[in-house]
């Protein structure tokens, strides 16, 4: 038997220096602005100029970027970023067409961090809503222009959509449900007590009634589910659910010692 592992000690470690990289240029890139006195000419302007939005969205970029360094499991910031460009793109660039696929990368990374997953039809129509009103706001553009830019982003999130789908159908068929099962005991440090509330935790039961079964404070529970998520290599509770949501979790000491014979 295998130890699972969501995010793998390589896969965070890479993706909290791409975001410390990332992070460093876009403040050197404003800064340089700033330095240049870009932004005073900008703010001395009476005209509308949608360059400032832009620099706006590279600073609260650089900022989410900062959180993903420091806590690399939680993807959904990346989410954020891509939405932020992408409403940018989308309103201000009728020929860049980068913003719709900007858009529809925030949507896996949020359906892809498993929070989608609850009441999946509203939260899918309201990115949908968002997304048509974006897109309707290419009619200050022109009639052609509106069309055309439709056409092309229906295309290219038609092609996309069947990518995703294919690609989900594939991984989720990957494992069946007997191999979706997880012995605790193959983990030296955890307890047949960590398998009883993970359990609950997939059940989405609160931290404050899972410490009241077990009799612990709900500070520790807190503290002991953030070493069992790190042991697990989900990195937190969204990382666990959205991969062990649906697994047979159990604690079977025998099971590991007839297998070692």
């Amino acid at each position: 038997m295998t130890q699972n592992k969501l995010y793998t000690k390589f896969a965070l470690t890479s993706f909290k220096y791409i975001s410390l990289i990332c992070a460093v240029f876009l403040i050197f890139l404003e800064g340089r602005h700033i330095i240049n006195g870009d932004l005073n000419d900008i703010r001395n302007s009476l005209q509308f100029n949608y360059h400032l939005i832009f620099r706006l969205i590279n600073l609260i970029s650089a900022f989410f970027f900062i959180l993903s360094f420091f806590f690399p499991q939680n993807i959904g910031n990346i989410s954020v970023i891509a939405f932020l460009y992408s409403i940018m793109l989308i309103s201000f660039e009728p020929k860049n067409y980068m913003g719709i696929l900007m858009y529809f990368f925030g949507t896996s990374v949020l359906f892809a961090r498993g929070l989608l997953k609850r009441n999946f039809k509203i939260k899918f129509s309201i990115l949908g809503i968002l997304l048509f009103s974006l897109i309707l706001t290419h009619l200050r553009f022109g009639l052609m222009n509106f069309i055309s830019y439709c056409l092309i982003s229906a295309g290219g999130i038609l092609i996309l959509s069947l990518y995703t789908f294919f690609m989900f159908s594939y991984f989720s068929n990957a494992l069946t449900c007997e191999e979706k099962k997880m012995n605790l005991a193959l983990y030296p440090r955890l307890t047949e007590r960590d398998c009883r509330i993970l359990q609950m935790v997939q059940t989405r039961t609160k931290y404050s009634v899972i410490a009241k079964k077990e009799n612990l404070s709900e500070g520790y529970l807190k503290n002991r589910l953030h070493f069992v998520y790190e042991i697990l290599g989900t990195g937190d509770k969204q990382g666990f659910l959205s991969y062990y949501s649906d697994w047979n979790i159990y604690y079977n000491l025998k099971e590991l010692e007839e297998e070692a014979e």
